[in-house]
Formats: C-alpha cells, structure tokens, sequence
C-alpha cells in the first residue's frame, strides 16, 4: 500500500510538474517564435494546437518515465541515481518533443530553435527533478524516523542469525528493517547452534506468518556452508514471490551477478534480483507483449485450423499444458 500510494504521488508529480514546464516553454516560444501571430500570449495559449500538447505532452512524458524505469520501485530511491535519471529522461525527451512538436518549419534563424532547445531541457528538468527531490526527501525522512521500515523475517534460529540481527539493529543501520522475528529452520539446516531468538514459527508457517505479520522480505541467515542445504532452502522461498536477501558470507555459495541491498550499511545480497536494468525490464515486458500479439494475429488462421485438426483426429482438449521453469 505505501509502495502504491508513493508511486501515485511520483506520476502526479510528473505529470503536474512536465504540465508547468510545457506551459513556460509555450510562453517562452510566444516571444521568441508566435507574438507576430497573436495578438496576445493569451490567446496564442488558448490555440487549438497549444492546449492539445498542454494535455498530450505530459502524457508522453509518463510513458518515457516509465520507459525510463523510474516508477519500478517508488520506495528506497537514490538522490544521485533520481538525478541523472531525470537528467538523461529529460535530455531525450526534450529532443523528441522539439523534433515531434514544435519543429514543424524551418526557421530564418536557427540560433532561435537552439534557444527552443535548451529552453525546453532545462524546464522540463530543473520542474520535474524538484518534483521528484520534495517527495524523495520526504521519504527519507520517514525511513530516518523509522515511521517507514521494511517488515522482513529472519530465516534461521543459529549465530548467523543473531549477528545478522546485531548488524540490521545497529545505529547507522537503524533505518530500512523491522525484523518481525525469527523463522526455525531446523528442517532443512538441522545442525545449527542454537541461540536464544524471538522465533515466531516454522518454515512450514512462513505462508500464513507473510500474511499475518504483512512480510515484504525474506532474509536467509542459516549456520550452513553445506551448498545442497542452502539451496534447498533458498528454492524454496521462491513461491513467496518476495524479495529474499543474504549476507555477503554466503557470495560463494552462488553463481552469476550479485546485487548488493545497500539501504542499511550492513549490505545484502538481493538474490531475486536480475541482470536487467528497470529501463531494459519495461522495453523488453512492451517487445514481449506486442511481437506476441503480432504473431497471434498473423497465425491466428493456422492455428484455427490445427485446433480443428487436432479436435477431429483426438479426444480431449486441444490445449496442452505443461509445467515450465520460469519467473519464480
């Protein structure tokens, strides 16, 4: 629910802030470009074509934000990445607005289009970005504050489990978790050292514990260096669908890229994470879901006639299903 009701708040400021932009730039344009055609900057900004972009273009910026990846996560933003995200959204963006909208003769001077230009990039990202700044400042302070916190659980009732608590509940680290407790593990890790810990149930609870205690994350910290016991457990955690993190101790236990949670300065491996950048995830969910579209309705007579086909030569349905190994 937070998570949702900041992304809200990012795309009304987006949306809001890209509206403001554009309404300068039509003013800075009226100077520079309309002011022999209109009487007035009043009525050049109540023109058919300038109210239409005042709608339309905020629209297209959304769609390049998201393209951009920046509503992927709304929770735990960088101020540094926030910057040049906006910064690079904001340089491409202006450039297809200049190309798409307003380029649409060639001028007596060009100089006044670099003006255009560079009026229209540094709007869109000096509006937006503070935007973006106001809302992201306001949510560290909440995480500072602890009025946000990460509900997450702790996997394993040994050592590695109590140090990794001492770690997460140390000053500097004292925004990001609420560890909600301790989950025994004892059926897949059986030789762990116990220790005295708030444990609130067991492996074979964790789907009802999620539930009841609203968990966002999973956190194995279990006295193993056994790979087969690791893994079991780590496979395991994947139907959950959340977010399962691990000390660095145990990077040799796994193949592949590692992607360190640096929230706190304890830092965590984010092992559900992939190799795709948010920006890459969204382009590649859009081509993924147009090109099969595209197939379906270019194919669509073939695979008429092979369900047909197959209905006259078998009984059954005409659909196969099948387990795959895919997301989870």
């Amino acid at each position: 629910m937070r998570k949702r009701s900041q992304l809200y708040k990012y795309l009304l400021s987006d949306f809001l802030t890209s509206a403001i932009a554009w309404l300068l730039f039509n003013a800075i344009r009226y100077d520079l470009l309309a002011q022999y055609q209109f009487s007035s900057l009043a009525s050049y900004l109540m023109s058919d074509d300038v109210l239409r972009g005042q709608l339309l273009v905020p629209f297209g910026w959304l769609i390049l934000h998201y393209y951009s990846g920046y509503y992927n996560n709304s929770l735990e933003k960088s101020r540094l990445a926030e910057l040049f995200t906006t910064l690079q959204t904001a340089f491409i963006g202006s450039l297809v607005i200049f190309f798409v909208v307003v380029l649409k003769r060639l001028p007596k001077s060009f100089h006044i289009y670099y003006e255009l230009v560079g009026s229209l990039f540094a709007l869109s990202f000096v509006c937006m970005y503070l935007g973006r700044l106001m809302i992201t400042l306001l949510a560290i302070r909440k995480t500072h504050k602890k009025e946000w916190t990460i509900h997450a659980v702790i996997l394993g009732n040994g050592e590695k489990a109590q140090n990794t608590l001492k770690e997460l509940n140390r000053p500097s680290n004292a925004p990001g978790y609420s560890i909600q407790g301790f989950i025994n593990t004892d059926t897949i890790c059986p030789n762990q050292t116990a220790v005295q810990l708030p444990v609130i149930g067991e492996l074979k609870d964790l789907e009802q514990i999620i539930k009841e205690q609203r968990i966002e994350e999973l956190i194995i910290a279990v006295d193993t260096n056994h790979d087969a016991t690791f893994l079991a457990l780590l496979y395991s955690l994947y139907q959950y669908k959340l977010p399962i993190k691990l000390p660095v101790s145990y990077s040799k236990l796994l193949t592949g890229g590692i992607n360190l949670k640096t929230i706190t300065s304890f830092p965590l491996i984010d092992v559900t994470a992939n190799n795709f950048s948010d920006a890459e995830k969204n382009i590649k969910l859009s081509l993924d879901k147009l090109i099969s579209l595209l197939v379906l309705l270019l194919l669509s007579p073939l695979y008429l006639y092979l369900m047909i086909r197959v209905k006259m030569d078998s009984t059954g349905s005409v659909f196969i299903r099948q387990e795959r190994i895919g997301k989870g």
